[in-house]
């Protein structure tokens, strides 16, 4: 095992994609930076310690976070689920923020709790997405005769196709 392959280390990985991120066209970041939100985000003690204070933070917002160690020590059970997100909420309304972010240990599940500290939950999450990008005027282009899609897994409730449909996509999971 000591013998195969080899590490190669990135060091400018989390940066380029941030960049990406940032370079969105459906993300208006003057708007957003101009705004100041005062953000709550708990990151699980998972990869999006990493990142998500970074993108906040260029985005002009203020940050509260916790569990932003990058240790896999989960403090909660680790589904951004509404009942693993008491803390999260606690610090939504103890900082005033206007939303608070919740994700998975690898960063590919959001929930949001509103500005009372209120969890979304993570279906709703996935369809406000989906709806905000089908009705972003800067959506990317489709071939003429194509439908967009929107592509969710296998567990997501019927939310985020209604989301599509009422974007003239179709959803796919996978």
């Amino acid at each position: 095992w000591d013998g195969i392959g080899r590490v190669t280390e990135d060091t400018g990985a989390i940066a380029r994609h941030l960049a990406q991120v940032l370079a969105l066209p459906m993300l208006d970041v003057p708007a957003i930076r101009a705004r100041r939100f005062t953000v709550a985000l708990d990151c699980v003690r998972g990869a999006g310690g990493t990142t998500i204070p970074a993108l906040l933070e260029q985005l002009g917002c203020t940050v509260h976070a916790i569990n932003t160690e990058v240790d896999g020590r989960f403090p909660r059970a680790p589904e951004p689920l509404p009942e693993n997100l008491g803390d999260l909420s606690r610090l939504v309304r103890e900082t005033g923020a206007a939303v608070g972010f919740a994700v998975d240990p690898d960063v590919d599940r959001l929930a949001l709790v509103d500005e009372t500290g209120a969890p979304i939950g993570e279906d709703y999450t996935l369809a406000l997405a989906i709806r905000a990008v089908l009705s972003h005027a800067a959506r990317p282009a489709v071939t003429p005769g194509t439908t967009p899609v929107a592509v969710a897994n296998l567990s997501t409730s019927l939310a985020g196709e209604d989301a599509a449909r009422m974007g003239g996509a179709r959803c796919v999971r996978a």
